[in-house]
This record gives structure tokens, sequence and C-alpha cells, in this order.
């Protein structure tokens, strides 16, 4: 948790910079889309996201399965110029049965004009969502 405030205080004070580079854009897109889902804020994650079927997922899943993300780590990040991989760690609960998961997913990011869009997931470990 004490990460993610820090990365928001971070990220907060580049984006208000205007002297941000390839890679702070793309921490920006990662942290905002993963919060965004996170909290259930699907027309605010859409910005961020090349394909529109990864929101519709999880809008329709959130919303039907009683399922809900507790908290979300970026594990790792590759980048080159206009590509990114970036792992993230969702840990997240169902309500029906009260269990808890951790699932492991590999998002593949594509810089375009300027901004950087999800354009797949896909899961590496644990339960899929």
């Amino acid at each position: 948790m004490r990460k993610g405030i820090v990365l928001f205080f971070l990220l907060f004070f580049i984006n208000c910079s205007g002297n941000y580079t390839a890679r702070d854009k793309l921490n920006f897109a990662v942290y905002s889309y993963n919060t965004n889902i996170r909290w259930g804020k699907f027309e605010k994650a859409k910005d961020f996201v090349a394909n529109r079927f990864i929101i519709e997922h999880y809008k329709e899943l959130l919303n039907k399965e009683d399922i809900r993300i507790s908290e979300f780590d970026i594990v790792e990040t590759k980048m080159t110029k206009e590509k990114a991989y970036v792992v993230v760690r969702i840990n997240w609960y169902s309500l029906r049965t009260a269990q808890s998961y951790t699932t492991l997913l590999e998002q593949r990011w594509e810089e375009r004009e300027g901004e950087w869009l999800l354009v797949e997931e896909r899961v590496l470990d644990g339960k899929p969502l």
C-alpha cells in the first residue's frame, strides 16, 4: 500500500511538470488503468486501452460475479521504444465464497501517438479472473 501512495505522488508530480519521459507516461498509464479497474471506474479505464473487450470483461466480471479486487502490485516492466510488457499481481476475492486469490497477469502495452495503450492481457499464474 505504501508503494502505491509513493508511486501516486511521484506520478502526480511528474504529470504536473510537463517534462516526462516515455517511461513516465507508461508508468502513469499502467497505474491509472489498474487503479480504475480495481475501483470499478470502467469509463476512466477505457482511456488506457486499445482493445475494448478487456474493459467489458472486467465490467461484467466485477458486476455479475461478486468479485472484488483488493489490491494490485506492478511487479516488473520491460520496455522498448514502442512496446512494453508489464507484470501485475492482482489480489482479489469472491464475495460468494469468501476466498481470496492471487493472479499474475502480463499486460502488453503499445505506444500510439504519444500515449500508452493496453492491447492485450494474459494470465501468467494463479486463478484467472
